[in-house]
């Protein structure tokens, strides 16, 4: 299985930002891009390469609440995680977060001596919605992403754990530095089923992600990954998954929601059919040896040779034919004998 390998985007003051290094630093693979900046913040956050967001609202002493429930809301789909001290200001920012309407930003707090055990933490950075569920997928189409280009590779990569930074194929093309026709013929010889399949099963996997939390209504998870109405949702998840959103959210398990969409994007060939070799019937004299000469109609031939059939065309009732056989004796009705080797037929008149 992959190693779970996140780019961390942290906006904390010195103190928290330095136990998060302690945290991460532990791991390999992850990536931690810490500013101590709003600025610097908020253009990487717009740049949207992150895979989590972990975020004091208060860092430089002062509520930013409002500031940071707008730029979280243009960026619906990025987890994000509050990681703030205890005091009366960061509980007012919090309070002020959900206000805001950034719901998804509330549901992860963690505060800063009280619940930032090393491993406890590290456990949430990884299980952010979607992180593992992307993984599995990765997994899944590894040996149909052996055979893309290593610059398409890493952008299906991105599309898997970021879908909502690609709206359609010219930006999954884009991003691998290639043309959309490129992009195409690509990915059909690797056997995936195309570039638009690709688009969809990524926004489903991070749907099913956010509708395993049953805080969350389909209704929001829709708009987080990027569906402009539930009823396209809906659509897809029936035809990939086979049943609705509220189906899948109450039956479908992580393994089969993940393996379901993998046969979907990603052809399996069929293995070729067996077919067994020509049976020769064997003689006890050798391989048999048929005898291709014409022999004269009415001479007698070997027992061992093929039938020499007489096909020569005679007017109606000549025979012309002697032979052992009795023929068939006409009666009341005329009968085609242009075949004498043949059982007679009748000939209506």
């Amino acid at each position: 299985m992959r190693a779970i390998s996140l780019d961390v985007l942290a906006y904390l003051p010195a103190p928290l930002q330095s136990h998060l290094r302690v945290v991460l630093g532990g791991t390999r693979g992850h990536i931690l891009t810490a500013v101590d900046q709003w600025d610097a913040f908020a253009n990487e956050l717009r740049r949207a390469t992150s895979d989590v967001v972990i975020v004091d609202p208060c860092a430089d002493g002062a509520s930013r609440a409002a500031a940071v429930a707008a730029l979280l809301d243009s960026h619906p789909a990025m987890p994000v995680v509050i990681y703030t001290p205890v005091s009366p200001l960061s509980f007012r920012a919090i309070a002020e977060l959900g206000r805001y309407g950034a719901h998804h930003a509330v549901h992860q707090i963690v505060l800063h001596r009280y619940d930032d055990e090393p491993h406890r933490f590290l456990e949430l950075i990884e299980r952010q919605p979607g992180n593992a569920l992307s993984v599995a997928l990765l997994d899944r189409l590894a040996p149909a992403l052996a055979d893309l280009p290593p610059a398409l590779t890493r952008a299906v990569e991105r599309l898997v754990r970021q879908p909502t930074d690609f709206h359609d194929v010219g930006d999954l093309a884009a991003t691998a530095r290639i043309t959309v026709r490129t992009a195409y013929r690509h990915l059909a010889t690797a056997g995936f089923a195309s570039p638009r399949a690709l688009l969809v099963g990524a926004r489903l996997l991070r749907a099913y992600a956010y509708a395993r939390d049953p805080r969350q209504s389909l209704e929001a998870i829709a708009a987080k990954v990027g569906y402009s109405a539930p009823r396209m949702m809906a659509k897809h998840m029936r035809e990939v998954i086979g049943c609705t959103p509220r189906a899948v959210r109450r039956q479908v398990r992580p393994g089969e929601f993940v393996d379901t969409l993998a046969l979907w994007l990603c052809r399996v060939p069929e293995p070729p059919i067996p077919i067994a070799p020509p049976q020769v019937a064997r003689f006890a004299d050798g391989a048999p040896v048929w005898d291709s000469t014409v022999h004269p109609v009415g001479e007698p031939v070997s027992a061992i040779a093929a039938p020499a059939w007489n096909r020569t065309m005679r007017p109606l009732g000549d025979t012309g034919v002697t032979t052992s056989a009795p023929l068939a004796t006409p009666i009341g009705t005329r009968r085609d004998i242009s075949w004498p080797d043949h059982p007679p037929r009748p000939r209506l008149v």
